[in-house]
């Protein structure tokens, strides 16, 4: 069946397939926060103030997003060898490399190493088709009939 099939759809036979598929998907977020503050005050008059102030602040935030998809097939096949005959004939009776055997005219014209083809029937043995059917215990019983026949013949 698997040469039929092979020689059917001109492709091997599909013995093993796995498909994989891969997704992965991560987020991040960092935030970095700080601050400094600095405040003077100084007084140059009696009662009177005057100020020096100072203020630092450092913020910072990242936001990151990262996606990798991936997939992966993979599969595995045989050829039969009733295939490869069937490639191996295609591509020789396309090449015209085939001869063509009808008769005896024509298997006379052939050199060695040519490929032929041809048809022939065949006429089906009886004894063939009796051995299909005769087993062993039937032998034995024929045999033993036949021997007591003559036995009753000789008496």
């Amino acid at each position: 069946m698997e040469g039929i099939l092979q020689q059917t759809y001109g492709q091997p036979l599909l013995t093993e397939f796995a498909n994989e598929a891969r997704s992965e998907h991560g987020n991040s977020q960092d935030t970095t926060a700080g601050g400094k503050a600095k405040v003077g005050l100084a007084a140059k008059f009696p009662g009177l103030f005057a100020g020096d102030a100072a203020v630092e602040a450092d913020y910072e935030r990242r936001l990151g997003s990262q996606q990798l998809t991936g997939s992966t097939a993979t599969s595995r096949a045989h050829y039969t060898q009733p295939y490869y005959l069937h490639v191996v004939r295609s591509v020789l009776g396309q090449t015209g490399l085939i001869q063509d055997v009808k008769g005896r005219a024509d298997a006379a014209n052939l050199r060695p190493g040519e490929f032929v083809e041809f048809s022939a029937s065949f006429t089906p043995s009886q004894v063939v088709a009796l051995l299909d059917i005769v087993t062993p215990d039937l032998v034995e019983q024929i045999v033993r009939r036949n021997g007591f026949t003559e036995g009753m013949r000789s008496f």
